[in-house]
């Protein structure tokens, strides 16, 4: 019984998974976008997200300078309002020279649409703060010692 308590305590300060989400990084000095698709919110197998559409209603948006992994299709259509990024693979990449230099963050947006036939997760991060834990590890021993037993085996 003393052992049991220790037990289900480390049991519950054991991380717990994290899910995870595509997300775009901005380097408003040089005006590029950084992708990094982790694959496991866009269907894990094919690893392929549906679209990113990259939106500035100031047209601060251009053509990036770079060539993109395939089977990446980059529509420039509507720059500069509009850049839209279909079937992004696994893994990060940038977008070199797709945003003029200098342009505040308010005036751009992103969405970010899943592959078809997949329906994505609600993205949660599932991992307890550390505070959180060492609180908890404190009111345990409190009530162990409340109730005059020991701790460890």
């Amino acid at each position: 019984m003393r052992c049991l308590l220790t037990v289900l305590f480390f049991l519950a300060c054991q991380p717990f998974v994290a899910h995870s989400a595509p997300l775009v990084y901005y380097d408003s000095a040089t005006g590029n976008l950084r992708i990094v698709n982790d694959g496991e919110w866009s269907g894990g197998n094919n690893a392929l997200m549906g679209a990113f559409i990259f939106k500035s209603p100031s047209g601060r948006l251009k053509k990036p300078t770079n060539k993109l992994p395939a089977p990446t299709v980059l529509d420039t259509g509507d720059v500069p309002q509009f850049i839209a990024l279909i079937y992004v693979p696994h893994g990060t990449f940038d977008l070199l020279g797709a945003v003029q230099p200098g342009t505040p963050i308010n005036q751009l947006s992103v969405d970010i649409h899943p592959a078809l036939g997949f329906t994505p997760e609600p993205v949660a991060v599932l991992v307890p703060e550390p505070t959180t834990v060492a609180v908890g590890g404190l009111a345990f021993s409190a009530l162990a010692a409340l109730n005059g037993r020991r701790l460890f085996c």
